[in-house]
């Protein structure tokens, strides 16, 4: 027993497990005998034993792990008691851990090892020989079993103490790597104020040695103005054991700059291991200077968005306004931005459908971009607009919120509009001055001949009165495309000054039949109405058409006013008619009071043929004839009207300064009205029409002039080189097929410098440039015109030639 309490005594003081397994084999060695011992620990995850010191015939092994299914061990383990076996024939040993070779043990004692919590592991002895172990060597393994528990405790808690003091160590050396490595910076400060520890941050980031601010105050660095709100806060802190405080400051760096700091103070005064205030800083200098560049950033952002002159909006996917600018509210009416924010903008839209299909297009692209638009202001106002729209949209693809830009095209479209009705009334005038010229020729072939045969017939001729009648009806369509080539502004005009106040009053007469005794006519004539340059004849055509007109709106009687005046063309006035010119006009004004028009009657108002009259009374042509002739004459026709309000026409001419004409000047009879001598010549006559030709022809020869006909440039040559280059006269119409009328006349005059030109047409003379009338005062024949008024053109021409 002396030996079993010597190895005891060692077991216990065995200081690791290399010292208790060494132990263990001598100690096993000395009082039972044994040839292989196995010390193996419980890991009950996995039913596993860990073998934690193992010999066989006095060769060691590594450690390992052996599976306890079966075996004696996990019998013993189980049911914490001994185990004894003396034959290799017994089923127990058919489970036995084997170690070292792998022999087969004959004898076995396994013991448990036992600690508080139960069976710990399992201390076993083996031997290669049979019936080897009795009772006595189960007790002693038991005792050294019992010992070695107590030294598995021992070393445990020396290896937990280790443990600790190694924990310990790793923590504080991770903590002060954190510390010195950290960005931030880290120091204690005294009670009194002084700093007691300052990490290493504070010589990277301040550019001071930390030994060089130990014992100095904590204020000491930090901006004057800055001092007073942080030693509050610091006398606040070290009067608040375990509290927190913060605050931003700027630090002086060691080289002069000032940084701006933020720290958060934690009293821990009260704690031994520490015994001050913990003072955690941060710089945040590029923080705020980032912020304030953010602030001012958006401040920029929010200026140009409020003064920006496109309308800036955003908007929710339902359509609710959340960001608008002033532009944006003023295309919408407003004048305050705030009105809108919160209201929908869907009641702006001309058709709901509109923002249905404006967001099924955002939904499947992202973005639009110059969008056309129409909406309605809050006044009912129809407005255009072009919108450039981009979708913010969620992860799923839907519409999260809508930014973009409202480009007012309102005014545009107007204008387009305007120069589309502009465009339209000329190629109407195209059109009809087309029509009227071919039907000048045809009247002229009609209307002229059907004068040769009156003039060939006496007055009891039974055929005199279809002549005539065929006469008077050449006469009315001659009037029609009169009007025609009005609207076309392709008539000869021969403007002199004109004082539109004396125009009226001399037409009073007419006027006054005219209207009938159910309508009251008021003359406003402005002695300050400034002169213009126009045709008399055609001004008058205007004042009577446009009083016809009012006369055929007030079918139950009314008054008709007609007015002369100055109007200054501003600003103003350009606004709302972009097509006016600026500048001083004559202004001549005739306003009824019959039942007025509707903006759809207006807006056709001067075209020809258009007229809301039923069929049979009127052709359409008498405003048509007056745009015309406004607009030849360079003038200007506005015309405005409402549904029960009446209707009123302003014909702006352009004032002329010059002193105002001599109103018995005006009406001096013309030089065409004078007498020529008669004179027989040869002329050469120039036209496609062959009808036309006919006529001419027919009528000169009467007269006794000698007549070349050509219907193109080629004949025209022919019959000028067999008259030897020489006529007296060259009439041709001014469109002639091919070539025009006034490059044939300069051929001809090559070779004959003198000869004169007279042109014809159902045109106007406008198409003659200035320079094929220079030389010549020769009177211009307009289709259709009598064998009279031939003859006396031509009897001009001659004398003038002379």
């Amino acid at each position: 027993m002396r030996a079993v309490a010597r190895v005891a005594a060692r077991v216990a003081g065995a200081l690791n497990g290399d010292d208790l397994r060494t132990i263990l084999r001598e100690a096993c060695s000395r009082v039972i005998s044994l040839d292989a011992l196995v010390v193996g620990l419980h890991e009950p995850e996995g039913n596993r034993l860990r073998i934690v010191g193992s010999f066989d015939n006095d060769r060691s092994f590594e450690e390992g792990t052996l599976a306890l299914e079966g075996s004696v061990a996990e019998r013993v383990i189980r049911e914490g008691r001994s185990l004894r076996v003396n034959s290799a024939k017994e089923p127990l040993l058919a489970g036995a851990p084997t170690v070292g070779t792998g022999r087969r043990p004959e004898s076995v004692i396994c013991v448990p090892i036992v600690v508080e919590s139960g069976v710990a592991g399992v201390l076993s002895v083996q031997s290669y020989t049979p019936h080897a172990y009795g009772d006595a060597d189960t007790e002693l393994l038991e005792a050294l079993a019992a010992v070695a528990a107590t030294a598995l405790r021992g070393i445990g808690l020396m290896e937990e103490i280790k443990a600790a003091r190694s924990r310990a160590e790793r923590s504080e050396r991770f903590f002060r790597s954190l510390i010195e490595k950290a960005s931030d910076l880290t120091a204690v400060v005294g009670e009194d104020g002084t700093f007691r520890y300052l990490s290493p941050a504070y010589e990277r980031l301040l550019g001071y040695p930390p030994d060089d601010l130990i014992g100095a105050d904590v204020l000491s660095q930090i901006h004057p103005e800055d001092v007073a709100a942080v030693r509050s806060r610091f006398e606040d802190l070290a009067s608040d054991p375990g509290g927190v405080r913060r605050a931003e400051f700027r630090w002086r760096h060691r080289d002069g700059s000032w940084l701006r700091l933020v720290a958060v103070g934690t009293n821990l005064a009260h704690d031994p291991a520490v015994g001050g205030l913990v003072i955690n800083t941060r710089d945040v200098t590029r923080r705020r200077e980032a912020v304030e560049a953010l602030r001012l950033s958006e401040a920029r952002f929010r200026a140009f968005f409020d003064d920006d002159l496109t309308g800036d909006y955003v908007t929710a996917p339902d359509g609710t306004i959340l960001e608008a600018n002033r532009a944006f509210a003023e295309f919408f009416g407003y004048e305050d931005p705030q009105e809108l924010i919160g209201t929908n903008v869907g009641r702006f839209y001309a058709e709901p459908g509109d923002r249905d299909r404006y967001l099924e297009e955002l939904r499947r692209t992202g973005r639009l971009e110059r969008h056309e638009m129409e909406f309605r202001d809050r006044n009912g106002r129809t407005t255009f607009a072009l919108v450039n729209s981009l979708a913010k949209l969620d992860e799923v693809g839907e519409i999260v919120r809508l930014h973009g830009y409202v480009f007012d095209v309102t005014e545009q479209k107007k204008l387009e509009a305007q120069l589309r009705e502009a465009q339209r009334m000329e190629a109407v005038g195209r059109l009809a001055g087309g029509v009227a010229h071919d039907f000048n020729n045809l009247l002229t072939a009609i209307a002229g001949n059907v004068e040769l045969m009156l003039m060939d017939r006496s007055d009891d001729d039974p055929d005199r009165d279809d002549l005539e009648e065929i006469a008077r009806a050449a006469g009315r369509a001659s009037k029609m495309t009169a009007q025609l080539l009005a609207f076309s502004r392709q008539q000869t005009l021969q403007p002199r000054l004109l004082d539109l106040g004396e125009v009226v009053e001399r037409s009073r007469p007419m006027l006054r039949r005219a209207l009938g005794d159910s309508v009251e006519m008021r003359l406003e004539l402005d002695d300050d109405t400034p002169p213009v340059r126009a045709d008399r004849t055609q001004v008058e055509q205007v004042l009577l058409n446009l009083v016809l007109n009012g006369r055929d709106a007030m079918e139950d009687g009314g008054l008709l006013t007609v007015r002369t005046g100055s109007r200054e063309v501003g600003e103003a006035d350009l606004r709302e008619h972009e097509f006016l010119e600026p500048g001083l006009y004559a202004c001549l004004e005739v306003r009824d009071t019959g039942p007025g028009m509707s903006e759809a009657v207006l807006s056709h108002v001067f075209e020809p043929f258009f007229t809301t009259k039923e069929q049979g009374r009127g052709t359409g042509l008498g405003l048509a004839t007056v745009y015309g002739i406004v607009k030849q004459s360079g003038g200007f026709i506005l015309a405005s009207s409402e549904p029960e309000r009446g209707s009123s026409f302003r014909v702006l001419l352009p004032a002329v300064d010059a002193p105002a004409p001599d109103p018995d000047e005006s009406c001096e009879p013309s030089e065409a009205e004078e007498t020529f001598p008669e004179r027989t010549a040869t002329i050469l006559v120039i036209d496609d029409e062959p009808g036309v030709r006919r006529f001419v022809t027919r009528v000169l020869n009467r007269a006794g002039h000698d007549v070349l006909e050509a219907k193109n440039a080629a004949e025209a040559r022919e019959c000028f080189r067999a008259a030897g280059n020489r006529v007296d006269l060259l009439l041709s119409d001014v469109l002639i097929p091919g070539t025009p009328a006034p490059e044939i006349a300069r051929e001809l005059r090559e070779r004959q410098p003198d000869l004169p030109v007279m042109y014809m047409s159902g045109f106007a003379g406008n198409e003659l440039a200035d320079e094929d009338r220079a030389g010549h005062e020769l009177p211009f024949l307009q289709k259709p015109f009598t064998p009279d008024e031939l003859e006396e053109a031509v009897r001009a021409a001659l004398e003038i030639s002379v």
